[in-house]
């Protein structure tokens, strides 16, 4: 569903949630109503690419690949926040907003953004319980972490096997 709303082309193709179709074997299913009033079924429609084909194939969109590319690493960049692989999400970000549709930038600089706080949170997390350690076993070697907080620094995407 976020895939049709996020690629229908702003002119009068309405978007809307249906009842069961009976067939959830066979789904995710959709049904496109034509402007000429002939009605489809789909079946297996379960990723942006396969939305894309419908709207361009079936219902004659102008739709831009380019919003299809943006959307599809927009929502990888999501699955892989919610998995906690962050640099993962981040790259899927930067692909996202290197595909040149504006229209989904705000959001995915938004998402982009929380990554980095994600990532910093578990850095300054793993910093504490670092210095918590030292503290306690008193072989705190404060040069030592300045150097592996002057390293994490420089190299962001590296700064949890660091740390570790």
């Amino acid at each position: 569903m976020a895939s049709f709303i996020g690629l229908v082309p702003d002119d009068d193709t309405l978007v809307c949630g249906v009842d069961c179709l009976g067939r959830c074997n066979k789904g995710p299913n959709i049904q496109v109503k034509r402007r000429d009033g002939s009605w489809f079924e789909f079946n297996g429609i379960d990723s942006v690419d396969k939305v894309y084909k419908v709207l361009v194939d079936h219902m004659d969109c102008d739709v831009s690949a380019a919003a299809a590319e943006c959307l599809q690493h927009n929502f990888d960049g999501n699955a892989h926040l919610d998995r906690n692989e962050v640099q993962e999400a981040i790259e899927s970000y930067d692909k996202a907003i290197s595909t040149g549709f504006a229209d989904q930038e705000g959001v995915i600089l938004v998402m982009r953004s929380t990554a980095y706080l994600q990532r910093a949170f578990t850095h300054r997390l793993n910093v504490r319980a670092l210095l918590e350690k030292g503290a306690n076993e008193r072989e705190l070697n404060v040069e030592g972490v300045c150097a592996m907080l002057s390293i994490a620094e420089a190299v962001p995407s590296g700064a949890a096997r660091i740390m570790d």
